[in-house]
């Protein structure tokens, strides 16, 4: 396994111009939303360097490389920021009542 590396279209994100959802290089059909995938060293290689935009060398990395150790950290990562405050350990308080907004304007 020393010989491969984990990959995957970084996230869909228009805010962050991740905008590639499907990616074929070699006969591999990468997708977005299916994850990492277990490729060899030269294809992982060359995928590290693949920009959003084909032509334009200032847009973002299309794909995220890495060994299993910083795939691994970087889920653990995202599943932190993505459940912030929307765990059993820090919920979100909703018990207090929201206060009717007054309506019209100053008198």
């Amino acid at each position: 396994m020393a010989d491969t590396r984990l990959v995957r279209l970084k996230p869909y994100s228009k805010k962050k111009g991740h905008l590639l959802r499907r990616y074929t290089y070699k006969g591999i059909k990468f997708d977005h939303q299916r994850g990492w995938y277990r490729v060899a060293k030269p294809i992982a290689d060359y995928l590290a360097e693949v920009r959003q935009t084909a032509d334009d060398p200032d847009t973002p990395l299309a794909f995220d490389v890495c060994t299993d150790d910083e795939a691994r950290a970087m889920d653990e990562a995202e599943t932190d920021a993505n459940a912030e405050g929307r765990n059993a350990e820090r919920p979100i308080d909703a018990t207090e009542p929201v206060r009717p907004r007054r309506r019209g304007g100053r008198k």
